[in-house]
């Protein structure tokens, strides 16, 4: 019975760990990007409203130090309790980075 015990308790603080760590990460990075790019390589820029109301916010990948191309472009969600979550990626002209649209 005390194994038994130990063994539940065991399983109960790992799922609470692992539900902790889910949740930093989701704070952190939105479900959709890639961490290492999106915490290392990119920079916070806009912030807008949707249609809807709701505040969308915009990253944008700045690998490269002599950037002159597009770049890759993170449109995501925050919300207290969900996280963040892309909603939409992908390419952006050097105009719409340099915030001149």
């Amino acid at each position: 019975m005390k194994t038994l015990r130990k063994f539940l308790l065991i399983l109960l603080l790992a799922g609470l760990a692992a539900t902790l760590v889910w949740r930093v990460k989701l704070q952190l990075v939105p479900s959709g990007a890639k961490p290492t790019a999106f915490l290392f390589a990119s920079t916070p820029q806009q912030v807008s409203l949707s249609p809807g109301g709701r505040k969308l916010y915009y990253r944008f990948n700045d690998a490269g130090a002599a950037h002159s191309g597009f770049h890759y472009t993170w449109c995501y969600t925050n919300h207290w309790l969900k996280g963040k979550k892309v909603v939409a990626g992908g390419f952006s002209e050097p105009q719409v980075r340099r915030g001149e649209t």
